[in-house]
């Protein structure tokens, strides 16, 4: 049987039109970026338990630096891109904007939207940072599709990992007991080991009773 040759498709194509599309935003190079055993061993690996973090709610995670040198070990710095392909979109205060990470000859491998919130009021984080914040977000969901550090969300090992390096604790600012690193600094308002002790029940008055000074220092008590 005579055989076919392969349509060569565009990077991108405008479905109203059928014209190419040879910018950024196309998947140029799409599945073809070649990496070595080696490489790919190395995207693949467990990162140690010292670069793993959680989040006070009970989630493991890996921050962002780690994806970075991960990365520059692999492919080397300047061997990999993160390509705006959106601009910049606000709801309410969470901004988002979509990415793609590219690799060397500028070959697509993934892409993803990253978030944070911004809050105004909050004198610790302007908006330059809170874009930066959304920026780091969409890398290490792109670098999902990589393999880096998916044991985050492999619950076997997120449960051994909590087990052995984290600790729930009750906090005076919270009404859930709140996680982390049990090598970490106690958060300023920790009131103890939450699998040591109930949460206190709340006081009530007793009738007739005088009712009870109150504290000149809200913060501790006195």
């Amino acid at each position: 049987l005579a055989t076919r040759e392969a349509e060569v498709l565009p990077a991108r194509m405008d479905v109203q039109t059928g014209e190419a599309i040879e910018d950024f935003r196309g998947y140029a190079g799409v599945a073809t970026v070649s990496i070595s055993k080696e490489q790919a061993d190395m995207l693949a690996e467990v990162l140690p338990d010292e670069a793993h973090d959680i989040l006070p709610t009970g989630e493991v995670y890996v921050s962002q630096v780690h994806y970075r040198r991960l990365l520059n070990k692999v492919f080397g710095p300047g061997g990999w891109a993160l390509v705006p392909r959106s601009p910049w979109s606000k709801q309410g205060n969470t901004i988002t904007r979509e990415y793609a990470l590219v690799g060397q000859g500028g070959r697509f491998i993934s892409e993803a939207i990253g978030e944070a919130e911004y809050q105004p009021t909050n004198d610790r984080m302007s908006y330059a940072s809170a874009c930066e914040a959304a920026k780091s977000n969409a890398l290490t969901r792109c670098c999902k599709d990589l393999g880096i550090a998916s044991e985050c969300w492999d619950k076997r090992f997120c449960e051994g990992w909590i087990k052995a390096h984290a600790v729930k604790v009750w906090r005076t600012s919270a009404k859930n007991p709140q996680w982390r690193r049990r090598d970490a600094e106690p958060w300023y308002d920790e009131k103890g080991d939450a699998a040591k002790r109930p949460p206190q029940a709340e006081e009530k008055p007793v009738a007739g009773a005088p009712p009870s000074a109150t504290p000149s220092c809200s913060h501790c008590g006195s």
